[in-house]
């Protein structure tokens, strides 16, 4: 009970040092990857009911589209597969079935962001591709969480030491 305040001091600095490593190796992906812009070819949606014991669950929607981008000179394609579960609370009286239409889909703009094969030693993440709405990029890591991970231990650490109670001796 005695060194319990030092471990928790000690889980709090690693996770400080996962968190730095963690926010540098976003920060070099960002720095050599670049955002080229993407095409849709096409989109397919494909309704999948579960059935459970005699009765069917929220319907799932499967949605692979199929997207081509300009990667160091060569078109490229890759396929993006989601899934789509309708709740009914979506369902509303303008708006029955809250699954986006082929044509929909087929009109978003799609940013792709790589690394090109120029750069693909400055960064720990050569092949990760990311693919957004928008051409701004969406760190893998959220920083608050190892931070406040860091507060909590620390804190808790320090408070453990300074207020722990200390038992006499008879």
């Amino acid at each position: 009970m005695k060194n319990t305040g030092k471990i928790l001091i000690i889980i709090g600095i690693i996770f400080g040092l996962l968190g730095i490593s963690s926010v540098w190796k976003d920060y070099t992906y960002r720095k050599a990857s670049v955002v080229v812009k993407g095409k849709i070819l096409s989109v397919e949606i494909k309704d999948i009911r579960a059935k459970y014991g005699n009765y069917y669950l929220k319907p799932t929607h499967h949605i692979d589209q199929h997207l081509t981008f300009l990667r160091d000179g060569s078109m490229d394609t890759i396929t993006l597969k989601s899934n789509f579960l309708l709740y009914t609370k979506g369902k509303t009286t303008k708006n029955p079935n809250p699954i986006p239409t082929v044509e929909q889909l087929m009109k978003h703009e799609k940013y792709v962001r790589y690394v090109p094969e120029s750069k693909k030693n400055e960064t720990v993440f050569p092949e990760r591709i990311d693919i957004n709405n928008n051409r701004e990029y969406v760190a893998q890591h959220r920083t608050s969480f190892f931070f406040n991970m860091v507060f909590c231990f620390v804190f808790g650490g320090i408070l453990n030491l300074f207020f722990r109670t200390k038992k006499s001796i008879k």
